[in-house]
């Protein structure tokens, strides 16, 4: 009975090894990096949620963190040409306010040896009442948690085991990535929808009446405590020594147009006031470069295809709210000062806001707006009769 009892606990020892060995290789949720082998492991297919991401960033790999909204997180690549071989992790977090990307930044910083991070800056992300999202109080980016995920969970756990298949088969099935160093390689959704309606209505849906009573004002807390998130985010890097960029991040001018509509167009410009306040206290040690990539005119005001256009897509955007990579490599290109063959980052796209230029950047933002709705008229009311069809239904 003893032998037999032996026989069995050496079986199961060697099958929880197995598993782990397994699970260690496969690595799908991006903790241990050990070996990457095209069309067995190299792909991943995570969901890009906040506790895989805390999990990715549990031991120390990355010299550069991505940080911001999912913006950031579909839009601009960890393995850029301009980071010249840096390991940089996409910390990109859908929906997520300040407070989660402060913390998301502290809670790398203990474990990684950063020396570069580049934090988007996303206007609603500034007026999110709701502090977390779903997923947050169970990630390791929670303070109040520390760091619940044990390496049983990562090795031996069901969970692990049925992701580690998963991301066989779809290797096998040479199936595209969905995560790359936490980077969302495509919005699949937006990108279904727009092959069976065409990319208009995604536009049409960001086009509301206009407000009764333009100037709605902004809940001055929500607004200022997340200010004072950045200033954190600032105090974090100024004391670890990490260097900082930080990048308004580009919309298209219709997000903007949405909120114009809505009556919040003198919130913009306080934003961005704020903005270059925090930036130039006079108790920074450095001063972060803050790139303005926000407007109505180039590249942001690409043209939409018109309505029923199925053929048609666009080059920069996959619907207002979110750009391509390849609008994205422009901005790390003019960011990071890097020069790829065949890729011309347009002269007028992206400045450094002061106090000396904060200002005319501001009238020069609502001056291409007059002259965007004034060109784009046509375009304009095909879209506002798509979004009324919509409202009727």
């Amino acid at each position: 009975m003893t032998g037999y009892l032996k026989t069995c606990a050496a079986a199961a020892g060697l099958g929880l090894l197995a598993c782990a060995a397994f699970n260690l290789f496969m690595d799908p949720f991006e903790v241990f990096l050990l070996a990457e082998i095209p069309g067995i492991n190299a792909s991943k297919y995570g969901d890009g949620g906040r506790k895989v991401k805390a999990l990715a960033l549990r031991y120390p790999h990355y010299e550069g963190i991505i940080l911001g909204t999912s913006r950031a997180q579909v839009g601009l690549r960890p393995d850029h040409e301009s980071f010249r071989g840096m390991p940089v992790y996409n910390a990109g977090l859908p929906a997520s306010s300040m407070w989660e990307q402060r913390y998301a930044l502290a809670y790398a910083a203990r474990r990684q040896p950063l020396k570069l991070a580049i934090v988007t800056l996303d206007f609603h992300a500034f007026g999110q009442k709701a502090k977390y999202r779903r997923g947050w109080a169970e990630s390791g980016f929670n303070p109040k948690r520390g760091d619940p995920v044990g390496l049983s969970h990562l090795l031996v756990s069901r969970a692990a085991i049925a992701l580690s298949l998963d991301t066989l088969l779809r290797n096998l099935r040479h199936e595209p990535p969905v995560l790359q160093r936490g980077h969302m390689l495509t919005l699949e959704r937006v990108a279904m929808k727009a092959a069976r309606q065409g990319q208009a209505p995604a536009f049409a849906r960001y086009l509301p009446p206009f407000a009764d009573e333009p100037g709605k004002s902004r809940d001055p807390g929500t607004f200022d405590k997340s200010m004072r998130q950045l200033e954190q985010i600032l105090a974090t890097c100024e004391s670890r020594g990490i260097e900082v960029i930080l990048i308004i991040t580009p919309v298209h001018a219709y997000w903007w147009e949405s909120r114009y509509r809505k009556g919040r167009g003198p919130l913009i410009d306080d934003w961005k006031r704020a903005l270059v306040q925090t930036v130039y206290s006079p108790h920074r040690k450095r001063i972060a470069p803050l790139w303005d990539f926000s407007g109505y005119a180039g590249l942001v005001a690409e043209a939409v295809p018109a309505p029923g256009d199925l053929a048609t897509q666009m080059a920069w955007f996959w619907e207002p709210s979110h750009y391509r990579s390849q609008l994205g490599d422009l901005i790390l290109d003019r960011v990071l000062d890097h020069h790829e063959h065949g890729r011309e980052v347009p002269a007028e796209f992206g400045v450094v806001l002061t106090p000396d230029n904060l200002e005319g950047r501001l009238a020069q933002f609502w001056s291409e707006r007059e002259r965007f709705v004034r060109e784009r008229q046509s375009e304009i009311a095909a879209l506002e009769r798509v979004a009324a069809e919509r409202r009727e239904r």
